[in-house]
């Protein structure tokens, strides 16, 4: 019996779902388990992938080697950018907050409310 369970609430990917997750193909994706990009592991003969290790893995600042494959640098890059746009966002309601009060600005520049 098969569950349509969202990908984001599985903890383990069949490769298919891992590669329409990143947004690469099967063979790209296959390949970077092949050489260690993205770790997986098997059950029996299925290959399995942590959706939550690929989340790290990728959240991660660190540059990609050389090798890598631009489908995979791309999956990368997209992943980093949602991470920068959701920081972008915190700011901002940050700065939202900090202009609804004004006293608390002049504090923080020194001054006196």
């Amino acid at each position: 019996m098969k569950r349509d369970i969202p990908i984001e609430q599985k903890r383990v990917l069949t490769a298919r779902e891992a590669a329409s997750y990143l947004g690469i193909g099967l063979t790209s994706l296959y390949e970077a388990v092949k050489v260690g990009q993205i770790p997986a592991f098997r059950v029996g003969k299925r290959l399995c992938i942590s959706r939550i290790r690929l989340d790290v893995m990728l959240s991660g600042e660190d540059i990609l080697p050389a090798d890598t494959s631009d489908a995979m640098r791309l999956a990368a890059i997209r992943v980093q950018l949602a991470a920068k746009r959701a920081e972008v966002e915190a700011l901002q309601m940050q700065k939202d907050e900090l202009q609804d009060c004004p006293d608390f600005i002049l504090k923080l520049r020194g001054g006196k409310p």
